[in-house]
């Protein structure tokens, strides 16, 4: 576990892994929770175009901005499946929101030397920062 004040600032830039357009689900309520905060997400959904008139990214890959922390909001198994994506960006910072993480993403962010924050909402922690 790190420091969670290194991985909330509105001066970073964030990739919301599993952002949504319904908003019943989290990955739409983290996004517009963090937007209208005045955080840069650049969200990302294989099947989106825009979310609240921002572009929505198909994939990690597709987003040539640099990044300064990946929010996941998907299951384990995919936040496992993009943590390669991770890597090749060169990102050192990761956010795991409840449910997003397992035993198989901590230990890839372990050996590949990413920082991360499990067991924490950052809709939540933003307000203690």
């Amino acid at each position: 576990m790190n420091d969670i004040k290194q991985f909330i600032d509105t001066r970073f830039t964030y990739a919301l892994i599993g952002a949504s357009p319904n908003p019943l689900k989290y990955g739409h309520k983290v996004f517009v929770d963090l937007h209208n905060a005045g955080f840069v997400v650049l969200p990302v959904h294989p099947r989106a175009s825009t979310l609240l008139g921002v572009r929505v990214y198909a994939s990690l890959s597709a987003i040539k901005e640099h990044i300064d922390v990946v929010i996941f909001v998907v299951p384990p198994a995919v936040s496992l499946n993009v943590l390669p994506s991770v890597v090749r960006h060169g990102i050192t910072k990761v956010w795991f929101q409840p449910g997003s993480d397992d035993d198989a993403t901590t230990a890839f962010c372990k050996e590949h030397h990413i920082n991360y924050v499990v067991g924490h909402c950052i809709m939540k922690e933003r307000l203690n920062i």
